[in-house]
C-alpha cells in the first residue's frame, strides 16, 4: 500500500453556529486521519470515488442531504460526488465562489472576516459552509478554500495551504492542512480527499 501523509491526525476546531455566524468557540479539538493510503495500483481519484460512494450510501440510508461551496477545488468536489450513481438523492448542489464578491453575496461571508483573516483561512471556510448550508437548506455542507499554486497568493498564503469546514446542524468543524501535490491538479485532488474523508468520518460518528 502507498501512503502519503504529513501527519497521522489533523487537528481542527469545532464551534456552535447561530444565525449563520460562529458564535461560540468551544476551545476543544476534533482530530481526523490525514493518511492518504492507496491500494496497489489504485489512484487518488479512485480512492476519492470510494469515499463519495460511502458518503452517498450513508446519507441515502439516513435520508439526509449535502451541499458544497468551493473556492480552491473549483467544482471538483461536487463533480466527484456527482459521479456516484444515486447522488441526486442526497446532493442538492453547491456554489463555486472563486471571487470574494461571491463568497459575500452567496454565502454571507463578512468583509470583516475577509479583511482580518484573508480569504484562505479557517474563519472564511467556516462562514462559507454555514452560509451555504443556510441557503441550500441541507443537513451537511462542506467548504474549501486554499492555494493550489504555482505561487503564493496576494496575501502571502503559501502554496498548498488548504482550509476547509464541515457543518451539521449547529456544529461547525474547521481544519487547516498543508497539501503536498506537485501541480495545481494534484493539490486540488488532495483537497477533495481531505474534505471528503473528514466528512465521512464525521457523519459515521
Amino acid at each position: 500500500m502507498k501512503e502519503n501523509s504529513n501527519n497521522n491526525l489533523l487537528k481542527g476546531a469545532w464551534k456552535e453556529v447561530n444565525d449563520n455566524r460562529c458564535v461560540k468557540d468551544t476551545n476543544e479539538n476534533v482530530r481526523i486521519s490525514t493518511n492518504i493510503t492507496l491500494d496497489e495500483g489504485e489512484t487518488l481519484q479512485e480512492r476519492i470515488e470510494k469515499l463519495c460512494s460511502q458518503i452517498v450510501a450513508v446519507l441515502t440510508e439516513r435520508n439526509q442531504t449535502l451541499s458544497t461551496v468551493e473556492s480552491l477545488t473549483g467544482g471538483m468536489l461536487s463533480s466527484f460526488i456527482c459521479n456516484i450513481p444515486g447522488a441526486s438523492k442526497v446532493f442538492k448542489g453547491g456554489f463555486i465562489t472563486y471571487w470574494e464578491e461571491l463568497k459575500k453575496s452567496l454565502c454571507n461571508v463578512s468583509q470583516e472576516t475577509l479583511k482580518e483573516y484573508t480569504v484562505v483561512s479557517k474563519e472564511v471556510a467556516e462562514e462559507m459552509a454555514s452560509g451555504c448550508k443556510e441557503k441550500t437548506d441541507t443537513d451537511y455542507c462542506v467548504s474549501t478554500t486554499g492555494v493550489a499554486g504555482p505561487g503564493s497568493d496576494e496575501y502571502g498564503n503559501p502554496i498548498g495551504k488548504l482550509c476547509f469546514a464541515l457543518i451539521s446542524g449547529k456544529t461547525l468543524y474547521s481544519f487547516e492542512v498543508k497539501l503536498s501535490g506537485n501541480t495545481r491538479q494534484e493539490n486540488r485532488e488532495q483537497a477533495c480527499f481531505y474534505a471528503l474523508n473528514a466528512l465521512l468520518e464525521l457523519i459515521k460518528e
